[in-house]
């Protein structure tokens, strides 16, 4: 599937700035975080990650990066406190950086949120046990 680079362009007006080149480059690698997501959403879900990896390059270059909450700092002998994620998972954490981010997690839990089952079967990990046993 090709990158959706026109409907990227119109939803997202805040990188028009970035040459195509660069959106393509980045969603190559948005891609690798797109779960397959049962054709639901998943164009969105990818211009989402894309724009979150833009919006981190720009802080980043912008020298505002978000590798975590700044608790302190110093200039003398360089010294830069971080605050501990929050509670949760590190990539939970890590796409709330950006509101693209916090977006994605929103649509994928709505797309991907249903339980599933891995082999066997459901009542094999109910409480009561396998056979009413």
């Amino acid at each position: 599937m090709a990158f959706p680079l026109a409907s990227f362009r119109a939803l997202y007006p805040a990188f028009a700035g970035v040459d195509d080149a660069v959106v393509l480059a980045v969603s190559e690698s948005a891609a690798c975080y797109v779960s397959d997501s049962k054709e639901c959403c998943e164009e969105q879900l990818w211009m989402l990650v894309t724009a979150h990896l833009l919006q981190l390059q720009a802080d980043a270059l912008a020298g505002s990066g978000k590798a975590g909450a700044i608790t302190s700092a110093s200039v003398g002998s360089v010294s830069v406190g971080f605050a501990a994620p929050p509670a949760g998972t590190q990539s939970a954490h890590w796409f709330n950086l950006t509101p693209y981010g916090a977006q994605y997690l929103v649509l994928n839990k709505r797309c991907n949120g249903a339980p599933r089952y891995i082999g066997g079967s459901p009542v094999r990990s109910s409480i009561r046990g396998y056979r009413g046993c």
